[in-house]
């Protein structure tokens, strides 16, 4: 894909949108010789709600990091099958995670009597900022968990700069290791 294919397909698409349009050229997997073949469309597609039920047959973890950007057109879509998965899928977890906590509050209307996840349990785990030593502290495990050598002078920096926000910290640790 061309740099300007590319630019128009990040502006003009939506999060979900971007997955739809990856999905749906996504004509087999295979890992290590064992093949999943998923139909997006005619007589033998598969439905997220039938995807999430192939999927319980081990034990998954399916984690969404911003996931109030899922709210959109096809949001009853994908709060209706996290509640059948919900309902009949017990080897099947999701993580639902956000900056957002409003929105993403609004996108699962789990007090709406007239949603989907109206009524089920969901565990709440709530990040707020960390003090300048918390970040501080944050960094040095997380930089020493990669096996990356970082000066006292870039980590203040990084913790001052940022001011606890823990998001904020880990995107600008990784952008250092990266080399921006």
């Amino acid at each position: 894909m061309s740099d300007l294919h590319r630019l128009i397909f990040n502006v003009s698409l939506s999060a979900l949108d971007k997955l739809i349009y990856v999905l749906r050229r996504i004509r087999g997997v295979s890992i290590m010789g064992n093949a999943i073949e998923v139909r997006w469309r005619g007589r033998e597609q598969v439905s997220l709600a039938g995807l999430f039920n192939e999927l319980n047959e081990r034990r998954v973890v399916m984690a969404f990091d911003e996931a109030q950007r899922l709210r959109g057109p096809l949001s009853s879509e994908v709060l209706n099958a996290l509640a059948h998965a919900y309902d009949f899928d017990r080897n099947v977890t999701f993580i639902l995670s956000g900056s957002e906590v409003g929105l993403l509050y609004e996108f699962m209307s789990v007090e709406d009597p007239n949603s989907p996840l109206f009524g089920r349990y969901f565990y709440e785990v709530r990040i707020g900022r960390f003090t300048r030593d918390e970040s501080i502290d944050f960094l040095w495990r997380g930089f020493k968990e990669l096996g990356v050598e970082v000066t006292t002078d870039v980590i203040e920096t990084i913790a001052d700069v940022f001011n606890g926000i823990p998001g904020w910290l880990v995107y600008a640790a990784n952008a250092y290791i990266r080399g921006r």
